[in-house]
């Protein structure tokens, strides 16, 4: 699925994988509720009035804020995932991609068949390496670093990725992420409380983030690629932030 693609190409190869591998899993004649809470009919109704690929957002979004807890279980989850995870790649309005990725985790996702398991992963780091490698700031590398950490234990695939990744976006994602973090990095951790109960990734993050070969590139970029450009500044910024955060994590 890697080969010569790009990014974009190998995320929709993986998008196509995950079609493949769920489709043994049929919308069922009647998604039952699973507690007390409210699901409209309406909701209902727009699950079926339609076929899975021509489900849109605005409809899987709502059954996303109930799925699995409130609203059916893990096998109608399975039935639409792979819509689910083809518009959270490439639907320009977005689902909520905490929200989805943690009703996977509620969902056992680990206690799956392991092709099912290794088509989400493939499609997780896929998703990153795209974001990594696009600047349309439709997802941040702070809001999917966090949401994969929602489902993924161990982000040293992901970071890696980072690690390798030359591209002009990537470093954009670097310096944005580290200024967005900057005064919780002084207090050794990530903003935003999704991360609280994800310590061991978020410390996994913020290693990876103070290690000398960051300050490194980002000081080459800042005198090399964003020299006297607008960019500078913030990418200065951020080299400021890592230095200070690394004094205060020795």
């Amino acid at each position: 699925m890697t080969g010569q693609q790009s990014p974009e190409e190998s995320l929709r190869a993986t998008v196509k994988h995950l079609y493949a591998s769920f489709s043994r899993y049929h919308l069922r004649p009647q998604i039952e509720e699973r507690s007390r809470h409210f699901v409209s009919n309406n909701l209902r109704e727009l699950l079926y009035a339609t076929s899975l690929q021509a489900l849109d957002t605005v409809v899987l979004g709502r059954y996303v804020s109930d799925a699995v807890l409130d609203l059916g279980d893990e096998k109608d989850f399975k039935h639409f995932l792979p819509r689910l995870f083809e518009l959270l790649a490439f639907d320009e309005r977005g689902l909520d991609e905490i929200c989805l990725l943690r009703r996977l985790r509620y969902a056992d996702w680990r206690k799956w068949p392991r092709l099912e398991q290794k088509a989400i992963e493939t499609f997780l780091i896929a998703w990153w390496q795209s974001i990594l490698s696009s600047d349309s700031g439709r997802t941040s590398a702070d809001d999917c670093l966090v949401s994969i950490a929602q489902v993924i234990d161990d982000l040293t695939p992901y970071l890696e990725a980072w690690e390798r990744d030359r591209s002009l976006p990537a470093l954009y994602h670097l310096v944005r992420f580290v200024n967005w973090n900057s005064p919780d990095l002084l207090n050794g951790r990530l903003l935003g409380a999704w991360w609280d109960d994800r310590r061991e990734q978020m410390e996994q993050a913020i290693t990876w983030l103070l290690h000398p070969a960051r300050v490194t590139s980002l000081e080459e970029a800042s005198f090399e690629v964003f020299a006297d450009g607008p960019f500078e500044a913030e990418c200065s910024q951020a080299v400021y932030w890592l230095k200070e955060a690394h004094k205060w994590s020795v």
